[in-house]
């Protein structure tokens, strides 16, 4: 089972894997510390480690089901010119429950003034069971890359544990940096809808490059940043 480590090929895509793994959790990342800062303090790190957990036992199940049925290609039905599958199924049922969700994140974000003397925390099973659910449906490309790049097996499940691990530890630093400025916040919850919208799309066929998506986010953020500094700075001189 564990042979690999002496072959130099497969600690390659090994390596290879970690880093892909570590990037594709990164919209992960967004969404659970969206999610965690809906809870009391006193509650925020035992739903991250119950989510994460439930997360990455359901996310290996995932990936041997997955290693499974992918010979099984035959179409389930055929609908607006498209045969689907029940790996079209699965993108178009996560992007829509994400595109739901973002939309919802969004209007409450927009009319968080009117509720401002409202407090209302969600129940604590409720975020748990949306942190498992979406770690599964932002594990899925991520998945599909690890089936693409390794052949082995107990490859693919340390790295998606790895990979486990990493949100576990800067999951709380962006949080604070996400809840602590509204406009990164905004600017995340978009990016999450334009993932959305990049599943469903998938699913009927209709491809739109990740890279694409990534690299508009991260270009917003850093303008973003740039502004907050020079606000920061700003504020700073006029205090002095």
């Amino acid at each position: 089972m564990v042979d690999w480590i002496f072959d130099s090929n497969a600690l390659t895509a090994f390596g290879t894997l970690t880093i892909l793994e570590i990037i594709l959790s990164f919209d992960n990342i967004i969404f659970l510390s969206l999610l965690i800062s809906k809870l009391p303090k006193n509650q925020q790190g035992s739903a991250r480690f119950l989510g994460l957990i439930g997360g990455l036992f359901l996310r290996i199940l995932f990936l041997i089901f997955i290693i499974w049925i992918i010979n099984f290609t035959n179409s389930l039905f055929f609908l607006i010119n498209h045969y689907f599958s029940v790996y079209d199924l699965f993108l178009f049922f996560g992007g829509f429950f994400l595109l739901w969700k973002s939309l919802i994140e969004i209007y409450e974000f927009i009319n968080s003034k009117n509720l401002k003397n409202k407090i209302y925390f969600p129940s604590f099973g409720s975020i748990v069971l949306q942190i498992i659910f979406l770690d599964i449906v932002f594990s899925l490309d991520s998945v599909i890359v690890a089936i693409g790049i390794s052949n082995y097996l107990s490859i693919m499940i340390i790295s998606i544990i790895f990979s486990v691990f990493i949100i576990f530890v800067f999951v709380d630093i962006i949080s604070g940096f996400i809840n602590s400025n509204s406009s990164i916040k905004m600017l995340s919850l978009v990016f999450i809808l334009f993932i959305s919208i990049s599943l469903i799309l998938e699913s009927f066929c209709f491809y739109i490059s990740k890279k694409y998506i990534y690299f508009s986010m991260f270009f917003s953020i850093i303008v973003e940043i740039l502004n907050i500094l020079r606000y920061k700075k700003y504020i700073n001189k006029s205090n002095s």
